[in-house]
């Protein structure tokens, strides 16, 4: 087991809050992401919970033991850095190997005369254990290398294998693949991945793309100006955010959210165009939301005309920029390639907006659920 638990956990620098009060249980053998701009607090958050930072008020346990004051070498977690940390002028086995004679061979000094026999017999059973992990990272040819001499998906893979063969309870990953290029950095999700689930260990991975969140994660967790947004499923935070800034920050590209208005009898109202869609509420002020891939072109229901301003081509999708006269912000449209035919900046386009997939959110930019799930007739 390795659940972990944070409770109430604050942590300023002078004046400067950096994390407010988060509380978050991480459960067992989970893979659980923390995303959300740079500055938010996640690697902060990251660092309180390897021991690494002290905080000003709060606690954290490790399988329902108090750790908030046990030195980051005794909490049995690995931590994997942004910059892989390897040592240039040690070997890949060499580098697996440190952390291991560190721990392991450190009581040995105590026992100066048998210590030589022991540690000879503990570096045998190290040395097949670094095999073991080096097989499962693919490492093995290149255990006589040194980090100049291999990639950069290669350094991290050994990043990991050093950290692995310490058989920690849980990783703490910290944007681990930012230094890759960006084929190299959807390569080594998938393998981080599939090592998740081979390992079957708990996995807290800090990033600021929504990506990686999204692909890798059992659960994620949103974070900004130093507290959890909110904590779920990624495909529920995708498609239920609770507030606008969630729904802002996760997405590509990025939702589109207008104001709009009901009237007396809860019929929606957005821009200077009136729907047959029917909410609870009436006579009220909100915002809606809708993701891209909720536009629909060449529909005459629900009929909006905008202007194309920009274009950009994802090669299987494009994104279409259009400025509507009956809304203040322009607005961004998904096309796959098949359907995108005889569009140029400047053209005149027709679309319409499934309002069954629309998002309400309040004044305070807070999601509730206006709907109905049907649409009525319009009343004259």
């Amino acid at each position: 087991m390795s659940n972990i638990q944070v409770k109430e956990i604050y942590k300023s620098y002078g004046n400067t809050s950096v994390i407010e009060d988060i509380s978050i249980e991480i459960k067992s053998k989970e893979f659980i992401t923390l995303v959300g701009p740079s500055g938010c607090g996640k690697s902060t958050l990251l660092r309180i919970i390897a021991g690494l930072e002290q905080i000003n008020s709060g606690r954290i346990y490790i399988d329902q033991k108090d750790v908030t004051f046990v030195r980051p070498s005794d909490r049995n977690l690995a931590m994997v850095f942004q910059s892989y940390a390897l040592y240039p002028h040690l070997t890949v086995k060499e580098n697996m190997l440190t952390p291991l004679k560190l721990r392991d061979l450190s009581s040995f000094q105590r026992f100066p005369l048998i210590g030589k026999y022991f540690a000879k017999k503990e570096l045998e059973k190290l040395d097949i254990l670094v095999s073991e992990t080096a097989e499962i990272l693919r490492l093995k040819k290149l255990l006589n290398r040194k980090p100049g001499q291999l990639s950069g998906g290669q350094r991290q893979r050994a990043a990991l294998g050093r950290a692995m063969v310490r058989k920690p309870i849980a990783f703490l990953m910290d944007e681990p693949l930012s230094n890759l290029d960006a084929a190299l950095r959807v390569h080594m999700r998938s393998e981080l991945s599939e090592l998740h689930k081979k390992l079957g260990i708990t996995f807290i991975y800090v990033t600021h793309d929504q990506a990686e969140a999204l692909t890798m994660s059992n659960r994620m967790a949103v974070m900004m100006d130093g507290r959890i947004l909110q904590l779920d499923e990624p495909n529920k935070i995708y498609s239920e955010p609770n507030c606008i800034k969630v729904a802002e920050f996760i997405g590509s590209p990025k939702i589109n959210i207008l104001p709009a208005t009901t009237d007396k009898l809860g019929y929606l109202s957005i821009g200077n165009f009136k729907s047959n869609f029917k909410t609870k509420i009436k006579n009220t002020k909100i915002f809606v939301g809708f993701r891209s891939e909720n536009i629909i072109l060449n529909k005459k229901t629900n009929q909006f005309n905008g202007s194309v301003k920009h274009i950009e081509n994802l090669g299987s999708d494009y994104f279409l920029h259009l400025k509507v006269k009956s809304f203040s912000d322009k607005i961004i449209i998904r096309i796959p390639h098949s359907d995108f035919t005889n569009i140029k900046v400047d053209s005149s386009i027709n679309f319409s907006i499934n309002l069954e997939k629309i998002l309400f959110f309040d004044v305070d930019g807070v999601r509730f659920n206006a709907s109905y799930h049907t649409f009525q007739k319009k009343i004259a």
